[in-house]
């Protein structure tokens, strides 16, 4: 997979030098990494999301990609992500404050010497800042599903806000897992009092495949270690169909905080003894408690170890849990991180973090799934 260029210059957008005509941006302040929307004839058609701090590249947008490649892999509807090189990017807050900060003791310092050496000294420092600014960051292209044909005109439902909903008309405790959410869902579509809460007025059926893309969902968290799949990260969506509103999961559409390799910086003189510093420290994230936050079941403890344990007993009990297994383990991981063509700096990072990750939780399952048939077998 080739890195798509783009350039934000003038309220026009350039792919490879190229202007694209009638596309224009508008950067989106919030959240953790740098966000800007691109519109066409004012409607958003897609994201470039890229690191937030300028010069410095993270290997996030590798996990993002690969993740995308699985939920294709195994049926999980996903907002198109391609790698891209982002020139011309809008600063963040952090960014700006850490530049104010260096100019500060930068200024403090030229203070102390001859006038004729401050005036060299400001004037190599912005051409520095202007080097920096023209330097292309690493990131990625995320499509925006509503822009959509099937999606138009649909009503998005935050997770996060019908759980809180479903707490207070229901006095219930709000649930926090897929089976939990998809309770909670049966309950939208039968109480009107939930429903109304939610702006639903109208009757609607859920989607035949809400059990299913939920199983797949807490799956895809395990195996590929999605650290931020909360409820707040979750949506579904009611769409409109000739035989009425119905109901389903939406897209997911950023998958960054996986693999473990959302902190991991990308440098390009990395050598053997930093190379094996940072996979060592992705081999402990690989075994971290939290590092899946979607469990299958309620009251299933955020730790690696439990939820494989759950996984294993769904996937024996549900014929439909182990179908869907089976395509997670039939995936050749080593392919999907080969087709992301990741440069030759950050390749051998990159390779053990998916591979490791995918593979060492794979095997966990399989453990449990064994220990079950011993069980079964010995009774």
């Amino acid at each position: 997979m080739v890195r798509q260029n783009f350039e934000l210059k003038n309220n026009n957008v350039y792919t490879n030098n190229l202007k694209v005509n009638d596309l224009t941006f508008e950067p989106e302040i919030k959240g953790m990494r740098k966000k800007v929307k691109l519109m066409l004839n004012g409607q958003t058609i897609a994201y470039l999301k890229s690191n937030n701090i300028a010069g410095t590249d993270y290997m996030s947008d590798y996990a993002e990609v690969a993740s995308k490649k699985i939920c294709d892999l195994v049926g999980i509807k996903c907002a198109e992500t391609l790698l891209a090189n982002i020139t011309g990017i809008h600063k963040s807050q952090s960014e700006i404050e850490q530049e104010k900060l260096e100019n500060e003791k930068s200024e403090a310092f030229l203070a102390t010497l001859p006038p004729s050496v401050q005036e060299q000294a400001r004037k190599h420092r912005a051409e520095q800042n202007l080097a920096k600014a023209k330097q292309p960051q690493k990131g990625v292209l995320s499509y925006n599903y509503l822009a959509e044909r099937r999606y138009r005109d649909c009503q998005v439902l935050n997770v996060a806000d019908l759980c809180e909903n479903f707490n207070k008309i229901t006095g219930r405790n709000q649930p926090s897992s897929a089976s939990g959410y998809m309770s909670m869902l049966k309950n939208l579509q039968e109480n009107t009092e939930f429903a109304k809460s939610m702006g639903i007025n109208e009757n609607f059926v859920l989607d035949e495949n809400l059990k299913s893309d939920f199983i797949k969902l807490s799956m895809f968290s395990y195996f590929t270690g999605q650290s931020d799949m909360t409820k707040y990260n979750i949506d579904v969506v009611l769409v409109n169909t000739p035989q009425g509103k119905k109901l389903e999961l939406a897209p997911l559409y950023d998958n960054s905080e996986s693999f473990g390799l959302s902190g991991v910086e990308s440098k390009n003189d990395m050598n053997q003894e930093e190379i094996d510093y940072v996979k060592n420290s992705i081999s402990e994230t690989i075994n971290l408690s939290d590092t899946s936050k979607l469990t299958i079941k309620e009251q299933t403890p955020l730790d690696i170890t439990e939820q494989a344990k759950e996984l294993a007993d769904v996937i024996h009990k549900d014929p439909l849990a182990k179908e869907i297994y089976e395509r997670f383990k039939n995936i050749d991981i080593e392919s999907v991180v080969n087709e992301l063509n990741v440069d030759e700096s950050s390749f051998e990072i990159v390779n053990f973090a998916i591979t490791e990750l995918f593979s060492t939780r794979m095997n966990n399952v399989e453990k449990c799934l064994d220990d079950i048939k011993q069980e079964n077998f010995t009774r």
